[in-house]
């Protein structure tokens, strides 16, 4: 059956932060009033300040912006070299502390350095 009408839709235009003012009230913490507790803006950065793992009902180190349509693309830069295990930093899809997934960059015991995808 075809469509009702000829239209067609208009993607959203890309968008892109740089962090070099305030950061946007596009983005949202979970957990904390406290911001300079996780994350602060630097050299036109956005650095996060290692905490609980995202899985924590507690204090994670999670800058996010609400997802708005079905499918979406979106990359980062990282500046990042994982001293442990225990210390990764990447891009995550996250609903909830049990809901979410993750592409981490982080220190794998007699690898190093690691690309993990975790869901």
């Amino acid at each position: 059956m075809p469509a009702p009408t000829d239209a067609t839709p208009v993607p959203d235009a890309a968008v892109d932060y740089d962090f070099t003012g305030p950061l946007s009230l596009d983005f949202q913490w979970p957990r904390t009033p406290e911001t300079d507790r996780i994350f602060r803006l630097e050299d036109g950065a956005l650095v996060l300040t290692g905490r609980e793992s995202l899985g924590s009902f507690f204090e994670q180190a999670l800058v996010a912006r609400r997802q708005e349509h079905f499918t979406y693309a979106a990359e980062t830069e990282l500046d990042f070299a994982a001293e442990t295990y225990q210390q990764a930093a990447g891009l995550t899809t996250y609903y909830n502390r049990g809901k979410f997934h993750a592409a981490l960059v982080r220190h794998e015991p007699g690898l190093g350095r690691a690309l993990t995808m975790l869901s």
